[in-house]
Order: C-alpha cells, then sequence, then structure tokens
C-alpha cells in the first residue's frame, strides 16, 4: 500500500506498515485467483479490447492505466466463436482462453471391413483428420509503442474525476512476456512500479491524494459501493 510517498508492506491485523524485514518473518505462499480482463477500447474501428491479465484482482477498483512494452509486438484477433476482438502480445496470444467451435453431430455410420466382415464405427480414432485448432483469426499486427496514449473503457466508474489523465495506455519496460497477456493493469497505490509508472506519465501526483480504495483493515471503501465493507481477499 502507498503510505509517505512510497509503496510499502502492510499489515491489515495490526493497522500499520511493515518493514522488508518485518514483511519477511512470517512470509507464506498463499493461493490468489488469477484472471484476465477486457477493457474496450474507446475509438477503436473494431471495437476491440485489450486483455489484461493480474493475480490480485481485488486491485482492480483502483485502476488507472495499462503498461505495455513498446518494444513488443502485439495483435488484434477475432474469436471465431463469439466474434468478439483483442488485443494482447503477440508472444502470448496462446494465452487466450481456448474457444471451440459448435459443430452438429451427425449419427455414426456402420462400415463393413472388407477383411473381416465385422463393422466399424466411423469416427474412431484410425479415421480422424487433423484440423486447425486455432479460435483465433489474425486481424493484424501492432507496435506497442503504437497503443501508447489510447484510452479504454474502465471496469468501474469509482474514480471518474481522473478520466482527463488516467485510464490510458502506457510503456515500460518493467512489462514482460514470461507471463499474463504482454498488458499490466496498473493500481499505482499497490505496486511499485505501478506508482512509478503512473507517476512517470503525469496520471498521478505525490501526496494524499492517491486513490487507495481500501480502508486501515483492508476493506474496500464507502466510495467503491459495490463491495464496501468487504475485505480485500474475500
Amino acid at each position: 500500500m502507498c503510505l509517505y510517498g512510497q509503496v510499502m508492506p502492510y499489515s491489515t491485523g495490526l493497522k500499520t506498515p511493515l518493514s522488508n524485514f518485518e514483511s519477511n518473518l512470517n512470509y507464506k505462499e498463499v493461493p490468489d485467483p488469477e484472471i484476465m480482463v477486457t477493457f474496450p477500447i474507446v475509438g477503436d474501428q473494431h471495437n476491440a479490447s485489450f486483455v489484461a491479465w493480474t493475480t490480485t484482482p481485488w486491485t482492480l477498483p483502483s485502476n488507472l492505466a495499462l503498461c505495455v512494452n513498446a518494444n513488443f509486438v502485439y495483435v488484434k484477433v477475432r474469436s471465431k466463436v463469439s466474434g468478439s476482438i483483442y488485443v494482447v502480445a503477440e508472444s502470448r496470444m496462446s494465452q487466450l482462453p481456448k474457444e471451440k467451435l459448435k459443430t452438429e453431430s451427425k449419427p455414426k455410420e456402420p462400415v463393413k471391413d472388407s477383411k473381416n466382415s465385422k463393422t466399424k464405427t466411423k469416427g474412431s480414432a484410425a479415421d480422424k483428420t487433423s484440423s486447425d485448432d486455432s479460435s483465433y483469426e489474425l486481424i493484424e499486427k501492432l507496435p506497442g509503442a503504437s497503443l501508447v496514449g489510447l484510452k479504454y473503457i474502465p471496469l468501474f466508474d469509482y474514480f471518474q474525476e481522473f478520466s482527463d489523465v488516467a485510464f490510458k495506455v502506457v510503456a515500460d519496460n518493467y512489462v514482460t512476456d514470461d507471463s499474463g497477456t504482454g498488458i499490466v493493469h496498473c493500481a499505482p497505490a499497490f505496486g511499485e512500479d505501478d506508482y512509478r509508472v503512473c507517476l512517470e506519465n503525469q496520471i498521478i501526483e505525490k501526496g494524499p491524494d492517491l486513490v487507495v480504495a481500501v480502508d486501515d483493515d483492508g476493506c474496500f471503501i464507502e466510495r467503491v459501493y459495490d463491495f464496501k465493507g468487504r475485505y480485500v481477499k474475500e
């Protein structure tokens, strides 16, 4: 959590920031949900959406920006099933959910085996032919740098007063292609890189007005009315 102008470990049980040493004293690995979230691109001719990946979905109400890597190649692809169009890093396209085309099932017809006069059923493993199982078609490739500055529709309207400077794409080399989609959601109060990138791009300023959607107990504040009073890990 961001306190005193820097992002620090924080204990909701003790209601106090912790030093790095203190936070490592009882370090535990805990399971967190891994989700992908779509953000519709404002004014896109294909009505495409950015796909961001996060393991901290409780930070999404505090989202103020999306970050890409300007050196990556991104792709705009269309789902062959739903028709929805998404933008992700080309190297991470395999992470998109595999959507299967619906096919009409046909009754299996018995056929005779000429050697032993017994019947077989069509559709056995020996009769199957390979097919293209890709559920997305490529529309275009885009350099990461070309995405910078594009605006998107935020998931929530809790912090609409930031609309003039926030809810846009920025770029930084901390975005990697070894996990996720190549697009990182930024909540500056809850990550050092998020805070740094948003500060550098004039989305936030140093001071007490930083967007922090949770209270000292780790519960969403009244402003986040859909989840008011709910603990972030619930």
